[in-house]
């Protein structure tokens, strides 16, 4: 089975340094079909769960930055779940792989951005 997740920078911080995350989250990056990429969705941040099954999307409210969940669209429809993998590789393509070794750096790249 694979497993990809498509993770916002402040995601990675949390995956990578929170109790009960970190190890878990170490742990996985020596499955062989495991990947995480970091990509910052801006300006719309949403939530996507995708099966063979069913697409999900949700929106995030700019004011709390959390999920509202009177905003998700869902689908059993092939064509809505053909068009989530399209969409999810675009943005998988574009983003950065997140690995053991490189995590402190993507993270750290927030940092020397905001200190400018």
């Amino acid at each position: 089975m694979e497993a990809r997740l498509l993770i916002n920078r402040d995601m990675v911080r949390q995956l990578m340094t929170k109790r009960g995350f970190k190890e878990k989250t170490k742990k996985r990056f020596s499955y062989p079909n495991y990947e995480i990429r970091m990509l910052e969705l801006e300006p719309v941040p949403f939530a996507m769960l995708l099966t063979e099954k069913v697409i999900l999307i949700g929106l995030y409210e700019k004011s709390s930055k959390s999920l509202d969940f009177f905003k998700v669209l869902s689908s059993e429809g092939s064509e809505a779940i053909e068009w989530g993998y399209e969409l999810f590789n675009y943005l998988w393509e574009r983003g950065e792989t997140v690995t053991s070794e490189n995590w402190r750096i993507i993270i750290d790249k927030e940092k020397s951005k905001s200190s400018i």
